[in-house]
């Protein structure tokens, strides 16, 4: 079973993401970016590979469905505040969201 999970940053305009399918707890998913993406251009190279099936060590080991998989890059999920990040990662059943701000990121338990 997977832990999914909401992987941003915050951006002028709110906070824009991408979902990851599997380990999306603290100690999975949150270690990782804690440990090895704390370079806001390495933040940004691995948003762009869209949707995550695994967050990998570095952006080669990660497994990203358009780049990985062969499908359809999908548009990047965009909330202007905290609360719509809550809320919309509720509805779409993901349990923790991580958000980058310019040097450090921030764990969201979405089903407290």
């Amino acid at each position: 079973m997977a832990t999914r999970s909401f992987i941003g940053k915050k951006t002028k305009a709110g906070i824009t993401g991408v979902y990851c399918h599997y380990d999306g707890y603290p100690s999975g998913v949150g270690d990782t970016l804690q440990r090895h993406y704390t370079d806001p251009l390495k933040v940004d190279a691995l948003l762009k590979l869209g949707n995550l099936s695994s967050l990998g060590l570095s952006i080669e080991q990660t497994v990203a469905y358009a780049r990985d998989r062969g499908e359809t890059l999908a548009v990047p999920l965009f909330y202007g505040t905290e609360e719509a990040l809550t809320l919309g990662c509720r509805e779409i059943g993901m349990q923790y969201a991580y958000v980058f701000d310019g040097g450090q990121w921030t764990t969201l338990n979405i089903f407290m």
